[in-house]
Formats: structure tokens, sequence, C-alpha cells
């Protein structure tokens, strides 16, 4: 058989090689971007975990605040009662008693309060 009898058998080789290749490099850019749409998935997944763990810190440590302030005020109004009883309330007394109730609310995170020397609560932290 002669050379130019082989060549339509010859191109159909390569025509179906080249459409065997086209079909591969679609496939593989089908695996990659289902690859990188996983990958977009997981990282979502993983930022939404990162914010829920944040936001659960920031309650904790906003609930730790309001105990705290709580506790500060019962000692507060315990130091008031017991100046009271022994008759020694006096305007030192009542002068700490109002500074320790605005670091009280300034601790609480319900009030906030801003202080004149600590500034807001967050920048203390």
């Amino acid at each position: 058989m002669k050379l130019e009898a082989k060549i339509p058998d010859i191109m159909q080789y390569f025509e179906e090689q080249a459409m065997q290749e086209r079909a591969n490099d679609i496939e593989r850019e089908l695996r990659r971007a289902e690859q990188q749409r996983q990958q977009q998935i997981e990282e979502e997944i993983k930022q939404i975990r990162k914010n829920e763990i944040e936001k659960f810190n920031q309650l904790l440590e906003n609930s730790t605040r309001y105990r705290k302030a709580e506790e500060l005020r019962a000692f507060i109004t315990a130091k008031r009662e017991n100046a009271l009883r022994n008759n020694n309330l006096d305007a030192s007394l009542e002068n700490w008693i109002e500074w320790a109730n605005a670091k009280a609310d300034w601790l609480d995170p319900i009030i906030s309060k801003k202080d004149e020397s600590l500034g807001e609560y967050d920048d203390y932290k």
C-alpha cells in the first residue's frame, strides 16, 4: 500500500487524538474547577467557624465582665451598708463609692460607660 493511500487514516488518527486530548483538557479543567469550588466551600466554612468562635469568645468575655461588675456593685453596696450601720459614712467614703460605681459601669458591657481616666473598655484590652 502506498503512503498516499494511508494519508486519510493518518489524518483521522491525528483528528481522533486531537479530539481525545481536547476531551482530556476539558475533563481536567472540570476537575480543577470542582476542586477549586470545594476548596472555596471549605474556606467559607472555616471563616464561618472562625467568626462564630470570635463571637462566642466575645460573649464569654462580656459575661465575665458583667459578672465582675455585679460583684463590684455588691461589694460597693456592702461597704456602704456597713458604713451606714457603723455610722461611718463620710464624704471620703461617698466619693469612693461614686468612683467605684463609675468603674463598675465602665466594666459592665451592658452599660460600657466611658471612664475619664481609662477611656473606653475596649481601649483598655
